[in-house]
Parts: structure tokens; sequence; C-alpha cells
């Protein structure tokens, strides 16, 4: 999974991107630009998902209590758990950047 939660109560994506990532990992995310919304059925509501991307210079640390592990992964070697979700997010995100991951 990446990184997420909820967005707070007059809170920005870029916000709650920022907030949720320093939560989950310590990881303070720098240059944030949102990416896009995607629109996800969930058979009578829609699930909003704000995409959102960014840098860091930190090395991600498991919060322990909402992740059990963090790490950063090429795009190419994603893990085999890694969703289909999570999956086409990342390449949403790699279109963004011309499929440049650096």
């Amino acid at each position: 999974m990446l990184p997420g939660g909820g967005l707070g109560r007059h809170e920005s994506p870029l916000d709650t991107a920022t907030r949720e990532l320093f939560e989950e990992t310590g990881c303070r995310l720098e240059r944030a630009e949102h990416l896009g919304t995607i629109l996800l059925d969930r058979s009578g509501w829609t699930n909003a998902i704000e995409l959102v991307t960014g840098t860091t210079r930190d090395t991600p640390v498991a919060d322990g209590r909402e992740i059990e592990e963090a790490r950063f992964f090429p795009p190419d070697t994603l893990p085999e758990s890694a969703t289909q979700a999570v999956r086409a997010m990342i390449a949403r995100w790699l279109d963004a950047q011309n499929g440049n991951s650096a």
C-alpha cells in the first residue's frame, strides 16, 4: 500500500498527504504536487483518492501502528504483494513524470 488517509476538515490534499506521510513513515514531504483525483465506485458510494506526489530526503520508518514495514522501491521492482490499485497509481505518476522516476 501507499501512505494515505482521510482528509481532515478544511485540509487540502497536499496538507493531508504531508501529514499522513509523516505520521506513517516519519518522512517529510517536499515539493508536493497534486497529481489528480481517482474516483472509485464502491457499490453505492464513491471513494475519491487524491493522488499527491513529491520527494523526501528521509528514510522511511514504519510507525508500527498503521503500517508494519516501510521501504522505497524502484517502480519496476515493486513487491509481489503490491496491489493492482497501487500499481495503477504508480503508473499514473510515471506517466506524469514522462517515465522518469528520478
